[in-house]
Parts: structure tokens; C-alpha cells; sequence
């Protein structure tokens, strides 16, 4: 669980049951991958992002697809 402010409001988000899986761009964006609850960018090129176990902006565990 992650305490999000919105507009002056707290509200408590549970991530239980939220997709993990990162959604891989594809063609022109194979170089980018995005958080599947809030749309954070991990781009290839950055080391400390790609691959994270979680996400740097909303905190959802990821799960990335295995490299091939």
C-alpha cells in the first residue's frame, strides 16, 4: 500500500491484484517499457530504471519479461 496525495486528498491505493507485468513498447519504442498501474517510462539506456523491481514513481512491484 502507497499513500497518494490527489487534489488535497489521501487516499490509500492497494496494489494487490494490480498487473505487474511491465508493458514492452514495441518498433519504434523498443526501447522503452512503462508501468502497468500508473504509465511511468523505464527507458532501455537508463540502467537504474530498467529492470527496477519496482516502480520509481507509484511503488508497484514489476515484473519484467525474461531476456532473450
Amino acid at each position: 500500500m502507497k499513500n497518494v496525495i490527489n487534489g488535497g486528498v489521501t487516499e490509500v491505493i492497494d496494489f494487490e491484484g494490480m498487473p505487474r507485468g511491465v508493458i514492452i513498447g514495441n518498433r519504434d519504442y523498443s526501447d522503452v517499457a512503462w508501468c502497468p498501474c500508473c504509465g511511468a517510462a523505464f527507458r532501455k539506456d537508463d540502467k537504474d530504471n530498467w529492470g527496477r523491481k519496482e516502480c520509481f514513481y507509484c511503488g508497484q512491484a514489476l515484473k519484467w519479461p525474461e531476456e532473450k
